[in-house]
């Protein structure tokens, strides 16, 4: 019987019958249905999310796992690409893909950006005037906070604050993104004027000039035109392979969207292909490049970590990147681990390393020896090379783990410091050629391979790596779904066999039921004392931790905040002033095209983030489920001696597998307790962080206005005074932070303490049920109402998905369901 008959089954025929002759024992079969319907219902496809900085070969990586010697995902091409998307490959019978556009506001925030730069360079340098001027229709459609940022980006590059070419290299990516829109490249050099007019028309205003755009310009434009009207209306754009020649027009389309003049516009896209790695449920992410600094880059990759069941970090031969600890945490998946710290198995999220290049720095050893004399072959060069790699990389990986945690101390460093354990040991590292891979794939004898074997490449061995990964979740998943059916399907036939049995003493056996009733209520009453005081201690602690325990908690992890932001300040030092300032003016947030970032808003909510999610997994939850399995295990315990007083008293008068049947109940119904707080955690992890960031960012915010307002970021001595700024934020930030966080545990333990009473309360008295289960009173039944119930018991048993044809002929002469 499958999980889905079963419930029908439960539903349909089961479930009217016991809530008419036992409703007091209907809530725990009601749960467990509950929990199998959520367990169907969770999306079982394995995300596998691709990280890593431009460049490194991501998609070439990608192509190689999906088909081998084809292009599902193009190249970002030379330079990198321009726009922080994500894109999902997953199976589908017909290759095509799904493009969702950003809001028009995003070309205009380009073009807002040119116009400003242009009208400065025709005032030789000044400053543009801050009122809307020529663009006011172009101004006119932008949010403030976008149009302040641009204006501030120009300012900074006038008033000296660009650093190592930071805000020139700003400016560079809008001035490259419009070239890439409308030359469809974004190599070139068309004049500024050229490109501010090209994307007026694109969004539908008048030019500024009237030189007209080249013919290709021009189907550029009007093909942004219409993704701009499809943007507006909200509809995706989708394009499926048509099989009548079209391979050429779909690939050219794709590569448009993905790599090509129409990506600046991509907010995201997904593919789908006829491949086998993905057939069974896999989905691979190609997530924003590193080096692509903007908020939407950490907002896309935070959503797709939180989800994700491994993530690939992929480095090229140069070898780990330096930052892997902080890469790990600004992108989510270091807080994930750390808030499932005491159950990891409940949310596993997998990291590999994947190493690409190798061949290159094959060719360059052969060129090495084959200068010293030497005759190796590239094949056997390889091979070695792809030994130390793996090794070197495994070390670099740990060497930057162990740094990194090398100051963690007290509770919530331990817990760190055993998800740094668990990192360095599970890590799994892969040195790669894709490029070798897919010309051992394609044949091509004017490409040759210098590898014989498809193997070597390390491909295979990473796809085997992924099926693997994703072949251990599906199982764990139908794991818990048979675990839960059986468990079902256990309580149910229970529940049956003893109206079935019910049905036979109320007119055959009810003076020795009522002897047996007696002899166990005896029982009870030794037990119910202290049934009822372990419930009740069970029940002031819960009120205890929700009054006190949770404010201690904050407070430990509010403490733990400053130590790691004070860190992170001591960091600030070393920045330039320029950058400093720069952060200043956009409330603390100066993301810059590569180098390092400074975010104070957002770098202070994650260090907050990280004892936050310690305390509630190690600090609370972990806590609550060990005294709620203790107390369900006495609660079991307490049933078993009233079963074993059963198999004493009345061995001959009752039927041994009842008595073996409530024993199982009362054991299933601890094992549940086990799960209790799962949803309240899953939930918490989601809203720990906006809830922070609701409150440390504005305040963040303000205050850095309020300090530019007053000028304070000018003059002597500024540098010092914008670190004070910070280190006096941070503080308020995370004092500010602590009721916030306060009243979101609360509000989490509330739900697992509402969680944890319900289950008591579906189980009602256990002891008392127990009684009833094994020795019904049948005083309490309509006898004519209970010898129509072996009726009902025949056809459900006839309505069983798994009764056989031979079984029903049988089940005339059956007494119990078996």
């Amino acid at each position: 019987m499958t999980p889905e008959e079963l419930l029908r089954w439960f539903h349909d025929h089961v479930r009217p019958l016991v809530n008419e002759v036992f409703p007091q024992r209907l809530p725990i079969l009601d749960d467990d249905a509950r929990r199998l319907d959520r367990l169907l219902e969770q999306d079982d496809r394995i995300e596998i999310c691709f990280l890593g900085n431009c460049a490194v070969g991501k998609s070439t990586l990608l192509n190689a796992l999906v088909v081998g010697d084809g292009a599902v995902v193009p190249s970002g091409g030379k330079g990198g690409p321009l726009t922080a998307l994500a894109t999902e490959v997953r199976y589908s019978e017909r290759k095509h893909f799904v493009a969702h556009y950003h809001p028009p506001a995003v070309l205009n925030k380009i073009s807002f950006a040119l116009e400003r730069q242009l009208e400065r360079e025709l005032k030789g340098g000044q400053p543009a005037d801050r009122s809307l001027g020529v663009g006011e229709d172009i101004g006119a459609g932008l949010e403030p906070a976008d149009r302040e940022e641009v204006l501030a980006e120009l300012d900074d590059a006038i008033e000296g604050d660009a650093t190592d070419g930071e805000v020139s290299s700003r400016l560079d990516h809008y001035r490259r993104q419009a070239q890439l829109l409308i030359a469809g490249t974004q190599d070139g050099d068309l004049p500024l004027d050229y490109l501010v007019d090209c994307l007026r028309l694109a969004l539908g205003q008048k030019p500024r000039e009237r030189e007209e755009p080249s013919e290709d310009a021009l189907a550029r434009i009007r093909k942004t035109q219409g993704v701009l009207a499809r943007a507006r209306d909200g509809q995706p754009y989708e394009r499926f392979e048509f099989e009548s020649g079209d391979a050429r027009g779909f690939n050219e389309d794709l590569e448009a969207h993905v790599a090509g003049f129409l990506s600046p516009l991509i907010e995201r896209l997904a593919v789908g292909w006829p491949s086998e790695l993905l057939s069974q449920g896999v989905v691979l992410v190609d997530l924003p490049g590193v080096g692509i600094s903007r908020d939407v880059y950490r907002r896309v990759t935070q959503e797709h970590i939180a989800n994700a069941r491994a993530v690939v970090l992929v480095v090229n031969r140069a070898g780990m990147p330096e930052g892997v600890w902080e890469l790990l945490r600004q992108s989510g998946y270091l807080q994930r681990l750390v808030g499932t710290a005491d159950d990891p198995g409940a949310d596993p999220c997998a990291m590999m390393v994947v190493v690409t290049h190798v061949d290159d720095t094959t060719r360059d050893e052969w060129s090495k020896r084959i200068a010293w004399g030497e005759k190796p072959k590239k094949a056997d060069l390889f091979r070695e090379t792809v030994a130390e790699t793996q090794k070197s990389i495994r070390q670099q990986f740990i060497a930057q783990v162990r740094d990194a945690v090398a100051g963690e101390t007290g509770e919530i460093g331990d817990t760190v410091n055993a998800v740094a354990d668990h990192l360095m040991t599970s890590v799994q590292v892969h040195p790669v050629s894709a490029p070798e891979y897919r010309r051992l794939r394609a044949g091509d004898e004017d490409d040759p391979p210098f590898l014989k074997d498809p193997g070597d490449s390390g491909i295979p061995a990473l796809r085997c790596a992924i099926q693997a990964l994703a072949e251990d979740q599906r199982q764990a998943l139908r794991a818990r779904r048979a675990a839960v059916s059986e468990r079902l399907e256990r309580g149910a036939t229970h529940e049956l066999n003893g109206i079935a049995a019910l049905s036979i003493n109320v007119t055959q056996s009810a003076e020795q039921a009522a002897r047996l009733r007696r002899a166990l209520e005896l029982v009870v009453e030794q037990k119910k004392k202290e049934y009822l005081a372990r419930r009740g201690g069970f029940r002031e602690y819960l009120d205890a931790a929700a009054r006190t325990r949770i404010r201690e908690l904050v407070i430990i992890a509010r403490d733990d905040a400053k130590w790691r932001v004070a860190g992170y300040l001591r960091e600030l030092r070393y920045m330039h002033w320029g950058s400093l300032r720069a952060a200043v003016r956009r409330g603390g947030v100066w993301l810059r095209g590569s180098g390092r970032n400074i975010d104070v808003p957002n770098d202070i909510v994650d260090h907050f983030h990280i004892p936050m999610a310690a305390v509630w997994s190690e600090g609370l939850l972990k806590e609550i489920r060990e005294r709620t399995r203790r107390l369900a295990d006495d609660t079991a315990s307490m049933v078993r001696e009233i079963c074993d007083r059963a198999r004493e008293y009345a061995a001959a008068d009752i039927d041994p597998t009842r008595v073996d049947a409530e024993q199982q109940r009362s054991a299933d119904q601890a094992k549940q307790f086990g799960e209790v707080g799962t949803e309240a955690a899953d939930e918490l992890r989601k809203e720990i962080r906006k809830g922070l960031a609701d409150v440390i960012e504005p305040s963040i915010r303000s205050a850095c206005d309020e300090f530019v307002r007053r000028g304070d970021h000018i003059g002597s001595g500024v540098k010092n005074r914008m670190l004070n700024l910070f280190e006096e934020l941070a503080a308020e930030a995370t004092e500010a932070a602590v009721e916030p966080a306060v009243a979101l545990l609360r509000d989490r333990f509330e739900s697992v303490r509402e969680d944890i009473l319900r289950r008591f309360g579906d189980w009602g008295d256990p002891l008392q049920q127990a009684v009833d289960g094994i020795a019904p009173d049948p005083g309490s039944f309509d006898t004519e109402r209970a010898v129509g119930w072996q009726e009902i018991l025949h056809r459900i048993w006839l309505a069983r998905p798994d009764t056989t044809d031979a079984e029903k002929a049988d089940s005339e002469s059956a007494g119990v369901i078996a």
